[in-house]
Parts: structure tokens; C-alpha cells; sequence
């Protein structure tokens, strides 16, 4: 068997996605707010919904799948992951959300930032930016694609240069700039949250945020968890560590399809779709045999 399952941590922007689950998994909020509602942007809502869709889509779809090789999940996505792969219970996964969620916004009004998408970037350019502006990579996309981390009072005139030089420089509706040194009272908070959860060594492969490399042991996990509030993302390496673990079908389980783009855009020879791309459960149920064994 090839298959990996990824959890998404983004993807909020639309109340029509996944509309193969049953409307019981989906809280009314999502099926009936506008699609640019700031409600669904919003930590308090987004993340402990991520999650929750995250784990009950799986849990619909895990029977009826070939065992995975392994598991990572993307920003808030790797509590659905870690439960996946059995280093916590999902209740601890559902209990963590909105904790993680309410310490990033605690963060956030202290430390006012955002998110930039950039393509076409380099450590040169990286180099410059961080010196006129207090720019931080948030998380690695790809070999030239990134999250850029930045103070809200910085963003749209970082935003206006770089995109005066042809690149693409795009703001993300997020209220936070996550997976930077300005969520570290976030960091330091949940860390102390985790005390109180019993991790376990997990049951698959799984790959974490922190390094890119694979969480074998309790106290990893717990400090996985925590460490990537406040530091880069590092999910290329993450891609990388599946890929070479044999990964070649990948199923990304969330409301959009960014996790399986990027896996297009990087790496030959992987079979990578979305959940949301389907309209029916059985079709994803065929898609995933007919590529993973």
C-alpha cells in the first residue's frame, strides 16, 4: 500500500465544500453562512471545526480504505492526524482546538499580524525583506512558495512591493500570523495545556509541522505540537519525509485542496486528491484503490 493521509488546516472560505458528508457532520453555521463571512475566518470557529469535520470525514472513510502508511497534518490539522495516527484521543483532539485557538487570538491582540502567500520567492529576497521589514517565514510550501508571516501594520505595503515586482503576494484572510515568534505567548501556554494530555507513541508513521521529521515517542509528540505555533512550518520536509517513506497516493482530508495541489506541483508521480473534490463517498473509496495499492 502508497497511501498518506493528510489533514488540512485551511479551507474555510467556502459553505458548499465537502458536500458528500452528511449534514449531521457539518454544523449549520458552515452550510448556511456566506462564503466570506468573517465568522468562518475566524479561530474560534475555523479551527475546532477543522478538526472535528477532519476526524468524523476519516473516520467515515478508514473503513473502507487500505491501511495508510502514514499520517501528517497541516497547521491545526496536525491534531487531527495525531488522532489519527493514535498519539492522542480525538476527544483530547476536539478538547485541544478551540484551547490552541483562543491562545493564538490571546497572541494575536497582543502581537496584531497576518499571513502573506508569495510565490517565485528566494533566500536572497527572504534575506532583503527580513531586513527592511519584520517579515517571518511562517510555513514552506514548496521549493519557491511560501507563508510569510507579518505585522498587520506591514502587510499590504509588503504586499504592494512585492507584487510591483511580478510576483505573486497574495493576503490571507487570517486574523493571526501563525508559526511565528509573535504566537511564542501561545507557544508558552499551550505547551502547559499539553501537560495534561496522555500522548501515546503512535501506531503509523507520522510526520510533524515541527521538522519534517516522523513522531515516534510521547514527549516528541507533546513538543511537536507546541513548537510549531511559534516556528516555520515545515511542510515541504513533510512532503519530502512521505515521498521518500514510498508515499505515492495521497488523500488530503478537508474543506479544500490546497494539501494535494501542493503535492502536484512538487512531486512526479503521486496520485494526490482532496475529499472535497468528490461528490459522493464511493467515488473517493475507488479513487483511493485503484491508486494506493
Amino acid at each position: 500500500m502508497t497511501l498518506a493521509v493528510v489533514f488540512s488546516g485551511q479551507g474555510m472560505q467556502s459553505a458548499s465544500m465537502l458536500r458528500w458528508l452528511p449534514d449531521d457532520v457539518l454544523s449549520s453555521q458552515w452550510r448556511t453562512n456566506d462564503a466570506q463571512s468573517p465568522t468562518l475566518f475566524s479561530n474560534a470557529v475555523a479551527q475546532p471545526l477543522l478538526v472535528r469535520v477532519g476526524l468524523q470525514a476519516w473516520n467515515l472513510l478508514k473503513p473502507h480504505c487500505p491501511q495508510p502508511l502514514a499520517y501528517a497534518g497541516y497547521s491545526v490539522g496536525e491534531l487531527s492526524a495525531f488522532a489519527a495516527a493514535g498519539s492522542l484521543t480525538e476527544a483530547d483532539a476536539l478538547r485541544l482546538a478551540p484551547q490552541r485557538a483562543a491562545l493564538m487570538d490571546a497572541a494575536g491582540q497582543k502581537y496584531p499580524g497576518g499571513l502573506l502567500a508569495i510565490s517565485h520567492y528566494s533566500a536572497t529576497l527572504l534575506a532583503d525583506l527580513q531586513t527592511r521589514y519584520a517579515v517571518e517565514l511562517s510555513i514552506r510550501t514548496g521549493v519557491d512558495t511560501a507563508l510569510l508571516g507579518v505585522p498587520r501594520s506591514q502587510l499590504a505595503s509588503l504586499a504592494a512591493e512585492l507584487q510591483s515586482r511580478g510576483m505573486t503576494a497574495r493576503p490571507l484572510a487570517v486574523s493571526v500570523a501563525s508559526h511565528t515568534t509573535m504566537m511564542e505567548p501561545a507557544r508558552a501556554a499551550f505547551e502547559q495545556v499539553l501537560t495534561t494530555v496522555d500522548f501515546q507513541a503512535p501506531h503509523t508513521a507520522l510526520f510533524c509541522n515541527a521538522d519534517g521529521a516522523t513522531v515516534r515517542t510521547p514527549e516528541r509528540a507533546r513538543w511537536a505540537l507546541a513548537h510549531q505555533l511559534s516556528h516555520t512550518v515545515q511542510w515541504l520536509d513533510c512532503m519530502q519525509g512521505l515521498y521518500e517513506r514510498g508515499v505515492r497516493c495521497l488523500l488530503e482530508i478537508g474543506p479544500c485542496k490546497g494539501l494535494s495541489t501542493m503535492w502536484q506541483q512538487n512531486f512526479e508521480g503521486v496520485h494526490a486528491r482532496s475529499v472535497d473534490e468528490f461528490s459522493q463517498q464511493s467515488a473517493i473509496i475507488d479513487w483511493v484503490h485503484r491508486h494506493a495499492e
